[in-house]
This record gives structure tokens, C-alpha cells and sequence, in this order.
């Protein structure tokens, strides 16, 4: 999943609205800020109380452990309130996102959504659905649910997720998501809400298989062992485990039928065992510093 701040350069590009993405109807753009709707533009809804983004009961169900290649959790449409997400979709319409484009990734995507402040009345206004959602998800309650689900350690409540879009052409390449503490990483699909995702749109969750290489370290296999559709309202989540968790994000296929999610990782009080040596990252970082070397 690629962080707010890759670890990589990426190449800016004019921001996406979801219009240009083909899906909602243009708004304004928000600024980095996040939001730049008057104060004051819209009257006030007869009842103030949010209705709760989960489900009723959605927190007492267990979805099963799939072992296959590797530990995840696929929580199908249900777990959370379809028309809570509908309005975090819409919401999101009138965020800005950036361009980013690397030899790892090709995506559109958001500032980091922990940015966004409560106390401040134009976040409060233009976004009150999407706030509610990252409080859910963030929640000690929802924490927990994930902890009884994945079986990792003890979760902090460090906020780390932004919205994603992979339009045609889209995609993320191999990679187990190992940077710093983070201990679960989890996809929230927004795709196409009244019909059902098609395998020839492309941009499917690819899961790795391992296998052995000829130094001894961890490698995935060449192809994915299992796919998971976007589809919408499901969530994705699995323990990050150095050089063990690759997935990537099939390339999209479709110009017409972006994949769009909100993603990101629940950390740990420390980076998981095996960090510095396993992670596909350090090895990376290794194979460039043995390039450098004379």
C-alpha cells in the first residue's frame, strides 16, 4: 500500500477529482489543507446526531482467518453502514490528490486523511462522514476487533490512511508493506457501489506465495496465488510481515471504472521482528548500498 509520503520519488502531476476519474460530479478541489468550502453554505440538517458508520452489531461477527498464502481477513460488504460509505464517497469527490508514479506504483491519492481536524468547522462541514469513518476505524473498539481477528500484538492509536485511486492503466507492484512500526495493513473498497466488480476491470488485492532464493532470503513467487475484487463495502486486512506479506494491486484495466478505496495501516508500539533484515525494503536499500560499494 503506498504511504502518504512514499518512500520513493514520485513525479507530481495536476490533482484527480473523482469527476475526472469518472465517477462523481465535480466540486471543488480541495487545497492541501483539505477543505475550502464557506463557512455557513448549507443549512443544518434537522437532526444533528451522525448516524454510526458500523453496522449494528457489525463488531460481533468474526469473518474467518484465510491461511492462504498468508495470514488476511476479507470482511465482506456489511460490516459497515451502506449509506455511511455512499456519503464518505461522495465526501471525498471534493478532496485534491496528487499524481504519483514511480517503478512501484501508478496511483492518485489523498493527503494523509489524519490531517484532518475535527475542531476545525470547514473539515467539520465538507467532511463529517469521512472524519466519522477514520474515528471508527481507529476506534479501541474497531482496534480490538482487528487484534481478535489477525492476532497481532497490541495496536497504538496512530491515525495512517489516505484515500486511493488507480484510474486506466493503474497499478501497484510487489511489495510487503514493511516500513517502520506498522503491524496491520487494511483496504476499504469504495468501487462501483451498484454493480458488482468484473475481473476484466483488472485491479484486483494480489496475494504472493513464498519461495526460497539463491541467497537465502525470502522471495514471492512470480505470480499471485490469490485474488480479492474491489469489491464495495468489503475490507481487506492482514498482518505486515517482513518479507513474508507481498501483495500488489493489478494493473486497472478499465478507463471507465476507477478503483477507489481508503487504505492504510494500523501500527504497533515498535516495527515487527525481522524489519532491518527481511523487509522488502531493506533489501532493497541493501542491493543499492552493495551497488555502491567498489
Amino acid at each position: 500500500l503506498v504511504p502518504p509520503s512514499a518512500h520513493v520519488n514520485a513525479q507530481p502531476r495536476a490533482p484527480l477529482t473523482l469527476r475526472a476519474a469518472g465517477l462523481l460530479p465535480l466540486r471543488p478541489p480541495l487545497p492541501s489543507s483539505m477543505c475550502q468550502k464557506p463557512l455557513g453554505s448549507k443549512k443544518k440538517s434537522k437532526s444533528t446526531k451522525a448516524k454510526p458508520v458500523l453496522a449494528p452489531g457489525a463488531l460481533g461477527a468474526c469473518p474467518a482467518l484465510d491461511p492462504f498464502p498468508y495470514p488476511h481477513v476479507r470482511a465482506p460488504p456489511g460490516l459497515f453502514d451502506r449509506r455511511a460509505l455512499l456519503a464518505v464517497r461522495e465526501e471525498l469527490a471534493s478532496l485534491q490528490r496528487t499524481f504519483k508514479e514511480t517503478d512501484l506504483f501508478k496511483v492518485y491519492q489523498t493527503g494523509d486523511l489524519a490531517n484532518l481536524d475535527p475542531a476545525d468547522p470547514r473539515h467539520a462541514a465538507a467532511l463529517p462522514r469521512t472524519m466519522a469513518l477514520r474515528s471508527a476505524l481507529y476506534s479501541s473498539e474497531f482496534r480490538a476487533w482487528v487484534r481478535q481477528l489477525t492476532g497481532c500484538t497490541e495496536l497504538t492509536d496512530q491515525t495512517d490512511c489516505s484515500c486511493n485511486v488507480y484510474g486506466g492503466g493503474g497499478h501497484l507492484l510487489c511489495h510487503d508493506d514493511v516500513i517502520g512500526s506498522r503491524c496491520v495493513s487494511y483496504i476499504l473498497y469504495l468501487s462501483r457501489p451498484d454493480e458488482a466488480w468484473e475481473a476484466a476491470h483488472g485491479g484486483a488485492l494480489e496475494l504472493y506465495e513464498m519461495q526460497e532464493a539463491a541467497e537465502g532470503l525470502p522471495q514471492p513467487c512470480a505470480a499471485p496465488s490469490a485474488s480479492l475484487a474491489p469489491e464495495f463495502g468489503s475490507m481487506v486486512l492482514f498482518a505486515v510481515q517482513p518479507g513474508r506479506s507481498f501483495h500488489s494491486v493489478g494493473e486497472v484495466l478499465s478507463a471507465d471504472e476507477p478503483r477507489l478505496s481508503v487504505s492504510g495501516w494500523f501500527h504497533a508500539a515498535a516495527p515487527p521482528p525481522g524489519a532491518d533484515e527481511t523487509a522488502s525494503l531493506s533489501q532493497l536499500q541493501a542491493v543499492a548500498k552493495a551497488s555502491r560499494e567498489p
